[in-house]
């Protein structure tokens, strides 16, 4: 699984995914801050990446005109600081690589710490 974390959220983040073993990227590490959803979307998309951001609704509607992408771990809660933000995703990462889950046209939602489901992308 390789990620692209959005800059709504910490560069800590690939770090420490970094450490876990997975691949994954910043968009400030890129070089690309300031790129709109549809342009991180397709920069994602073009290297398979799940995208990693608290952008839900922009980035469903983005997934949701393409036929197939890597897959969305979204937040839906804001204001968390690095430290939180690692606290409410590590759950989501142990549970994917446990069950060696492919999150091919999937959206996770995240909701709290250890909350969180998988599922299709809903329809429009």
């Amino acid at each position: 699984m390789k990620l692209l974390v959005d800059e709504n959220l910490s560069p800590r983040l690939a770090v420490r995914l970094h450490a876990r073993g997975l691949e994954a990227a910043h968009i400030v590490h890129l070089g690309k801050a300031g790129l709109t959803d549809p342009e991180l979307w397709r920069l994602a998309f073009g290297r398979s990446e799940v995208v990693v951001t608290t952008n839900v609704g922009d980035f469903i509607v983005l997934a949701r005109d393409c036929e197939l992408h890597a897959g969305i771990i979204a937040f839906r809660v804001a204001g968390l600081s690095a430290e939180e933000q690692w606290m409410h995703l590590e759950p989501v990462v142990d549970h994917v690589l446990q069950r060696q889950l492919d999150l091919t046209n999937k959206l996770v939602e995240v909701w709290a710490v250890g909350e969180f489901s998988v599922s299709d992308l809903p329809a429009p």
